[in-house]
C-alpha cells in the first residue's frame, strides 16, 4: 500500500518494509515467494 509516497510492504501477511518512499512516477514490480507465479486481472487504483 502507498500513502503519501511512502509505501508498506507485505508478504502473506509478514511485513517486509515498514515504509519506504517511492518516486511519484516508474514501473511496478510483481515477485512471488516460490516457484513460478501467474498473475490477472491486475488493477491499481488511485486513493483518494
Amino acid at each position: 500500500v502507498v500513502k503519501g509516497g511512502v509505501a508498506h510492504c507485505t508478504c502473506n501477511g509478514e511485513v517486509l518494509n515498514a515504509e519506504f518512499k517511492v518516486p511519484a512516477t516508474g514501473p511496478i514490480g510483481l515477485e512471488g515467494d516460490r516457484g513460478q507465479m501467474e498473475y490477472r486481472r491486475i488493477r491499481i487504483k488511485i486513493a483518494k
